[in-house]
C-alpha cells in the first residue's frame, strides 16, 4: 500500500560529537585460567563534519497505520517563497514500523540564512506529501554558543560569511565588548598576506572610526586611499631659520644657538625692524588638502619696553615679489621677559590645496635700547587635513 501520510518529521540542525569505542571481549576462561582480557580501540573520527542534515519521520498508509517495512525511495526538497532551492535524492531508506531516517545533503549552506524555509517529501513516484514541514532552528542554532569556533581548512572560500541587505545604515556584522579592557574584534594571521582586507565597491570611504566624545567621525580611510583624521599635524620651524627682511634696518644682527633659537640684536632703536621665518608646508597631506589652523610663536624679550609689535603669516600665491595673501594678522604687543608663546587661531586664506605650501612668518620688532634683545625659539603651525574640520 502506498504511503500517503508522514508524521513526526523533523530536522535536526545541531551537531553531536560522540566518542565511540570498539570493544573486543574474549570467551569465558576455564577455571584457573588467566582473567578476562578487554581490548579497547578508539574509532577514528571523520576528518570533517559533513554538510548533512538528518531527517526523521514515520510513513503511514491511508488508514493511518505504519507502512509495510521495507525500502522506500524518498526525495527531499527545501524551498522558500520563491520556489525550490535544493533537491536531495531520491535516496533509499529502510523503515522500521514506519520509522525512517533520511539525510538531506547537497544543499548549500547559503540557503539557511534566516529566511523562512520548508521541507517537502516525496515517496517514490507519488506526489509530494502535504502539508510541507516548516524548518525550525534548534535553540543553539539561534545564537552561537560562547567560545564557538567556525573552522574551514579544506574548502575554498571564507571560513564564515555574514551578509546583510537591510536598508539604511544597519550593518551586516555588529560586535560589542562591554569589558573595560576588552577588544571588540581581534584579527590575526600567519600568512604573508594582509591581516584585514576592506573593500567598498560604492563611493563611500573604506573605513570610518568614531570616538567616545559624541560619536562624530574621527578617522577615515577614503575610497581613494586618502587618510583623513581629526587629529592635527604640527610643523615646527626653529628660530635659526630666520632672516632679516631686506626692508629692515641693515645693522640688525642675528645670533644663532645650538638649540635652534635665534637672538635678534637691533641696528637702531625706535624704528621697526623685521625678520622673516620661512615655512614650507605640503599642499596635500595624506591625500587631503591642508588647512592652517593656528600659528604659535615662542619668544622672550630682554626688557618689557622691547617687544614684538606685529605678527603676520603670509601665504605665497605666485613666484613674483609681493604675490601673497595674509593668513594671520596680529598687532598685539608681545612683551614677556620670560620664555613663553602666543597663538593665533582666526585665519583667512588658509586652505593649502593648490600645491603651494610656501608660508612666511613676519615679525615686527621694536627695541627700546641698543642693548636690548628679542629671542625667537621658533614657530609652530598646526594643520588640519580632514574635510569635517572645515565646520
Amino acid at each position: 500500500m502506498k504511503p500517503t501520510k508522514l508524521i513526526a518529521r523533523g530536522l535536526a540542525f545541531g551537531l553531536t560529537a560522540v566518542l565511540m569505542l570498539a570493544m573486543t571481549v574474549q570467551a569465558a576462561p576455564a577455571p584457573g585460567a588467566e582473567p578476562y582480557q578487554v581490548e579497547l580501540r578508539p574509532l577514528e573520527a571523520p576528518p570533517n563534519v559533513e554538510a548533512i542534515i538528518p531527517v526523521q519521520g514515520r510513513l503511514l498508509d491511508a488508514s493511518g497505520h505504519p507502512v509495510t517495512d521495507g525500502p522506500y525511495d524518498l526525495t527531499l526538497r527545501v524551498r522558500d517563497g520563491t520556489g525550490v532551492l535544493c533537491t536531495s535524492g531520491p535516496t533509499s531508506v529502510q523503515t522500521d514500523n514506519g520509522l525512517f531516517i533520511a539525510h538531506l545533503s547537497g544543499c548549500s549552506s547559503s540557503i539557511f540564512d534566516g529566511r523562512p524555509l520548508s521541507l517537502g517529501i516525496q515517496v517514490g513516484l507519488d506526489a509530494e506529501m502535504e502539508p510541507v514541514q516548516t524548518i525550525y532552528p534548534v535553540p543553539y542554532a539561534m545564537s552561537l554558543r560562547p567560545g564557538a569556533i567556525v573552522a574551514n581548512s579544506d574548502n575554498d572560500g571564507h571560513g564564515l560569511e555574514v551578509k546583510g541587505s537591510a536598508p539604511g545604515v544597519d550593518s551586516a556584522l555588529y560586535t560589542e565588548n562591554n569589558d573595560a579592557d576588552g577588544i571588540a574584534i581581534w584579527s590575526t594571521t600567519t600568512s604573508g598576506n594582509a591581516t584585514v582586507v576592506i573593500e567598498n565597491f560604492g563611493s563611500g570611504p573604506l573605513l570610518k572610526g568614531f570616538g567616545g566624545d559624541g560619536g562624530e567621525d574621527e578617522f577615515r580611510i577614503g575610497n581613494d586611499g586618502s587618510i583623513q583624521s581629526k587629529t592635527h599635524s604640527t610643523v615646527f620651524v626653529p628660530g635659526i631659520e630666520a632672516v632679516i627682511w631686506t626692508g629692515s634696518h641693515q645693522d640688525t644682527t642675528l645670533d644663532n644657538y645650538q638649540c635652534g633659537a635665534v637672538t635678534v640684536h637691533p641696528g637702531q632703536t625706535g624704528i621697526a625692524q623685521r625678520i622673516l621665518i620661512p615655512v614650507a608646508l605640503p599642499g596635500v597631506l595624506y591625500g587631503q588638502p591642508v588647512r592652517v589652523e593656528s600659528l604659535t610663536v615662542h619668544y622672550k624679550t630682554s626688557s618689557a619696553l622691547t617687544y614684538i609689535s606685529s605678527t603676520i603669516l603670509w601665504r605665497q600665491t605666485a613666484a613674483g615679489p609681493g604675490d601673497s595673501v595674509s593668513v594671520f594678522l596680529d598687532y598685539a604687543d608681545r612683551t614677556s621677559t620670560t620664555y613663553t608663546s602666543y597663538t593665533l587661531s582666526e585665519a583667512s586664506n588658509n586652505i593649502i590645496d593648490d600645491g603651494n605650501g610656501l608660508l612666511t612668518v613676519e615679525l615686527t620688532l621694536i627695541f627700546n635700547s641698543l642693548s636690548d634683545t628679542i629671542t625667537i625659539g621658533g614657530v609652530d603651525i598646526s594643520l588640519w587635513h580632514h574635510s569635517l574640520n572645515a565646520d
